[in-house]
Parts: C-alpha cells; sequence; structure tokens
C-alpha cells in the first residue's frame, strides 16, 4: 500500500472543471455520488494475472478563493 498527499493549484473553482479531464485520461473513473460533492474522488480498478489492484484519489479544497486544494493518492 502506499499513500501519497500534496498540495496543487485548480485551474478553476470547480474540482469537476479543473480535475476530472484529467483523470478520466488516465483511466479513472468518478462515482456519481461524488459528481455534485465538495470533493472529488476518483478510483481506478484494475486485475492482472488474478491480482486485484486498486488506486484512489481523493481532491478538496483547502482555500477555494485561491484555488488550493489537497490531493491524495492511495493504492490498496
Amino acid at each position: 500500500m502506499a499513500f501519497i498527499q500534496y498540495l496543487s493549484e485548480a485551474n478553476s473553482e470547480s474540482l469537476i472543471n479543473s480535475f476530472v479531464p484529467l483523470l478520466e485520461n488516465f483511466g479513472m473513473t468518478i462515482p456519481e455520488r461524488f459528481e455534485n460533492s465538495k470533493q472529488l474522488y476518483a478510483e481506478y480498478k484494475s486485475s492482472y494475472n488474478n491480482h486485484f489492484s486498486k488506486v484512489n484519489v481523493l481532491i478538496s479544497w483547502v482555500n477555494q478563493s485561491k484555488k488550493e486544494c489537497s490531493i491524495e493518492i492511495w493504492s490498496d
């Protein structure tokens, strides 16, 4: 298991507009329950040679007016 957290800057005041195209480019999916949330959650699931792996990303605002956000990435 791995865990990484860092601060970043969004392109707009919307996490969806700022990050969904990039996350989807990497093959990640956003569950519907997070599409209108203040946080953005995405996941990537893979099974290769009977080994299952999952990568999770959680993006949340630190300061929305300054477009600062926290990005957490962890894997199972």
